[in-house]
């Protein structure tokens, strides 16, 4: 089952539409939860079925997404300011260290990460392919597999 808003803008397409016809309330929304993350969240928040996925600082995480409660936290060597992107049953995202991650949706495990020769974008995915692309800041678009092989 595809996630409900696994990329930035939703889908490759980057259309950003529910399929819903939304009707804001009269009334101002409630929070429903916040989270005190480790430093500036720069990057877009990814939603999953029961995660919502984002990053701060150099700290790249995963919220329960009734609650607000951390799930798992990776560190990566850099600073995170791309979007993320999800696929395969991975969390992908670059950051400014020049790696870009594939870690466990679940429990944000390394699978597998890849050097480029800058900074690296934000990420999308092709389902049908199984294929997650990424630009670099050295004028690169690289495409992965989900499995970590380069395409």
């Amino acid at each position: 089952q595809e996630e409900p808003w696994p990329m930035l803008l939703q889908n490759v397409r980057h259309q950003g539409m529910t399929g819903q016809n939304m009707v804001l309330a009269s009334a101002a929304p409630a929070l429903k939860w916040k989270y005190h993350a480790k430093g500036p969240v720069e990057s877009s928040t990814v939603v999953g079925h029961r995660m919502v996925f984002s990053a701060a600082g150099k700290s790249i995480f995963a919220l329960d997404r009734s609650s607000g409660k951390r799930v798992w936290n990776f560190e990566a060597e850099g600073d995170v300011l791309a979007s993320g992107a999800l696929g395969g049953g991975a969390f992908f995202i670059g950051t400014d260290d020049s790696n870009f991650y594939a870690l466990e949706q679940n429990t944000g495990k390394l699978l597998w990460k890849f050097k480029a020769g800058e900074f690296t974008g934000g990420a999308t995915v092709d389902q049908k392919e199984a294929v997650v692309y990424v630009g670099s800041g050295d004028n690169k678009l690289h495409a992965y597999f989900f499995n970590g092989t380069r395409r």
